[in-house]
């Protein structure tokens, strides 16, 4: 039996059934331990904001929230101030309140297109056609989400799913970029 690839316009972004797209699971979907690990790991994009305006010596004031953005497999560029996916690691994803975009991985799954809430992405818990970044396996609560895994044979880097999450912050950087860029040219 073949599958045949199949297209859409999701929204406003057009998905294709044979390649991999922007993975979305919900946060009670996936292990504590491994989420807890995650946004230890990761950048809160609140807390550096927070930094950057009050500076360093007021970080302890800070006070975290449930809807923090965490952006983990990303660094911030310490030179332009905005925020780069690490290549050649197996998962980066970002966690938004209750959901978690993984936005590319060497594991994919296949799944069903999102709610417009977030064009373009492909639901993990929904049963589907739909290849979906993923995170691994021990990632996953229910045990039949991990049958449906497969490892990709080489990672892709979707820019457009990170760009539709934290484009403001990438914006800004660029306007300060040019910004300086203008200074030394004049």
């Amino acid at each position: 039996m073949t599958t045949e690839t199949k297209s859409m316009n999701h929204y406003g972004t057009c998905i294709t059934s044979d390649v991999p797209t922007g993975g979305v699971v919900e946060i009670n979907e996936v292990n504590p331990e491994f989420l807890d690990d995650m946004i230890m790991n990761g950048i809160n994009t609140s807390f550096e904001a927070f930094k950057d305006k009050y500076g360093e010596d007021r970080a302890d004031e800070f006070e975290e929230h449930p809807d923090d953005e965490i952006l983990v497999g990303y660094y911030r560029d310490e030179i332009y101030g905005d925020y780069k996916e690490y290549q050649n690691i197996p998962f980066s994803c970002i966690i938004l309140g209750h959901t978690i975009h993984i936005t590319n991985s060497v594991y994919v799954i296949k799944g069903a297109p999102c709610s417009p809430c977030y064009p373009g992405q492909v639901s993990i818990g929904e049963d589907g056609n739909f290849t979906a970044y993923s995170l691994p396996a021990e990632a996953y609560v229910d045990p039949s989400t991990n049958t449906k895994l497969v490892t990709a044979n080489v990672l892709v880097y979707r820019p457009r799913i990170e760009k539709m999450l934290v484009w403001d912050k990438l914006s800004k950087a660029k306007k300060r970029l040019d910004s300086i860029r203008h200074s030394y040219a004049t």
